[in-house]
């Protein structure tokens, strides 16, 4: 018995054809699901969550970071809007509930205006110095017009009445 064989004749450019339309579909749905990470960290501003909310790894997205200048920028302009609500969000925070946030905000934006401490040089050290010599001779001056002895010279309580 002789096998029958129906071949449908297909020519080298249909077969092109065909392999171009499933790489036109797969990039399309690559660039729909960056396009969806993109809009989800928007939201989210958490890239683990976004590529969840997509059914796409972390690893993926990294991926995509580093070999496609185009999502990477997508990616970058999202982080600043981001970073742009999250700033919008604690200044209105910080002038209506919180001062010690307000601190960070104007630290984070004029470190040399509002930083915690600041750097003493020597000459710096040595001119506070003297005015705190200063200050404390006018101090023993004006205790000296009232009659009034300096805590260093003052003879305690037991003292004064022979008790030890």
């Amino acid at each position: 018995m002789e096998a029958i064989t129906t071949s449908i004749p297909i020519n080298p450019p249909q077969i092109r054809q065909i392999e171009n339309a499933q790489i036109q579909h797969s990039r399309a749905y690559k660039q729909a699901k960056k396009n969806l990470f993109i809009e989800a960290f928007r939201q989210t501003g958490s890239t683990s969550a976004a590529a969840k909310a997509v059914k796409i790894s972390r690893e993926v997205v990294y991926l995509w970071k580093n070999t496609d200048e185009d999502f990477a920028r997508a990616f970058k302009n999202a982080d600043t809007d981001v970073t742009d609500l999250l700033e919008q969000v604690a200044i209105e925070r910080a002038v209506c509930k919180s001062d010690g946030l307000l601190m960070f905000l104007l630290r984070a934006r004029r470190p040399e205006k509002y930083r915690e401490s600041r750097q003493c040089n020597a000459v710096d050290e040595a001119e506070w110095s003297n005015k705190r010599y200063q200050n404390a001779a006018e101090l023993l001056e004006k205790l000296e017009k009232f009659d009034i002895a300096p805590v260093s010279q003052m003879t305690s309580t037991n003292e004064k009445y022979g008790q030890q």
